[in-house]
């Protein structure tokens, strides 16, 4: 997918569905990661990882794959 508005939303709790829909809704290329998995918000999203949101190191490399120009808490 070719898409300039890439963002990564840290956490896959319910309440990140709301954040993760309206993202799509603005044709924005979502990435969402966390620990849980067969969450809501993963099934919507672009992509989604199962990582922990205190790993950077991983949370960098997702972001690099992925070309991600924004992040934000879920």
């Amino acid at each position: 997918m070719s898409n300039d508005k890439r963002i990564m939303i840290l956490g896959d709790n319910p309440e990140s569905a709301v954040i993760v829909e309206t993202a799509n809704a603005m044709g924005c290329y979502t990435v969402v990661v966390g620990i849980n998995t067969d969450t809501r918000p993963k099934k919507i999203a672009s992509v989604a990882y199962d990582i922990n949101a205190l790993d950077v190191d991983g949370l960098c490399a997702i972001a690099k794959k992925e070309k991600v120009n924004a992040v934000m808490v879920g």
